[in-house]
């Protein structure tokens, strides 16, 4: 592998392809989990972005000039039957999430701007990254959970979580998404 894929020039190109086409985006999972909790490994960066169908092809055809490989046709039908597709940097990878539902339009009106390694990035709230966590619901997504709660605490906005995990809950028709909150506001609270 080059020293030109590295998991910093993801994120730098990652940054870069979205600022110079001017797309709003918001950066979720992993990375963002690493700026309100604790550090952790990590070989891809999650992003949503403001990006309607109609631009998609546009879209992929500039991520292109950016050195990311994906194969077109099979990235334009994932993001139009499921609204993301994945773009391939060297071993690294950035997962592109169209933000189209309710909720997403919510988190691009929290996102906070943070330096993450030498670069100004947006990223969601500590709050909507735990929505997003309570989404998949992994055992990685409940210790970033965990690693937030514990950073963040009583900062945390829980009035703003309730209503959004409603939200979820109804655009998803996911009560799961609630029921798990309940345990996190539990501890939150304790």
């Amino acid at each position: 592998m080059s020293d030109k894929y590295t998991f910093r020039s993801l994120v730098a190109n990652t940054i870069k392809l979205l600022t110079e086409n001017r797309i709003s985006y918001v950066v979720i999972g992993g990375l963002a989990s690493d700026v309100w909790g604790r550090p952790r490994k990590t070989l891809d960066i999650d992003i949503v972005i403001q990006v309607i169908p109609e631009k998609s092809e546009a879209f992929l055809k500039m991520a292109e000039k950016y050195h990311f490989k994906f194969n077109y046709p099979n990235a334009l039908k994932q993001i139009m039957n499921m609204g993301m597709c994945r773009l391939f940097y060297g071993d690294y990878h950035t997962d592109i999430i169209m933000g189209y539902s309710e909720f997403e339009q919510g988190v691009f009106t929290r996102k906070k701007k943070v330096s993450i390694l030498g670069k100004n990035v947006w990223v969601a709230s500590p709050e909507d990254v735990i929505l997003y966590k309570l989404l998949s619901n992994r055992p990685i997504d409940q210790s970033d959970i965990g690693n937030i709660v514990a950073a963040q605490g009583g900062k945390l906005d829980v009035g703003y979580l309730k209503k959004r995990a409603a939200i979820m809950n109804r655009e998803l028709l996911r009560a799961d998404i609630r029921s798990n909150l309940d345990k996190i506001i539990s501890e939150i609270q304790r």
